[in-house]
């Protein structure tokens, strides 16, 4: 028995060979629940496809492993302690800010990370933060 509906034979799988199924299509790869729900959606049919694969890919430990961690954060570090002052001087960029009428940038300073934000009164002029200097 297949499904046609998508212009390409996808057979049915009957309950006992689904796990035998995913463990074959996904042996190698380990894409992931959604990368695995599509793949297998494109070649097999069955009534509950997605919520089988999401499952058994949540509980494979190589899918687990393969995981992409899109939200990375670096690592604190630690810096030596200059001999003089100014001898060597960390900068955070953070850019570009753009301007228009109703603007509140912020511009970090160095040291502890404290922010200094920039209220536009109204009788101010439009300057560039970066050509006070």
């Amino acid at each position: 028995m297949c499904d046609l509906s998508t212009g390409t034979a996808r057979p049915y799988v009957p309950k006992q060979h689904r796990q035998d199924v995913f463990s074959a299509m996904l042996n190698l790869s380990h894409p992931g629940i959604r990368r695995s729900v599509h793949l297998m959606k494109q070649r097999f049919v069955w009534p509950s496809i997605s919520s089988d694969v999401a499952k058994w890919a949540r509980h494979c430990p190589a899918c687990q492993k393969s995981k992409i961690h899109r939200h990375t954060r670096s690592p604190l570090s630690s810096f030596q302690e200059p001999s003089q002052r100014f001898d060597h001087v960390h900068l955070d960029l953070i850019g570009p800010l753009y301007l228009h009428q109703m603007a509140t940038p912020i511009l970090p300073e160095n040291d502890l990370t404290v922010f200094l934000e920039m209220a536009r009164g109204p009788t101010s002029q439009r300057h560039n933060c970066w050509d006070c200097g």
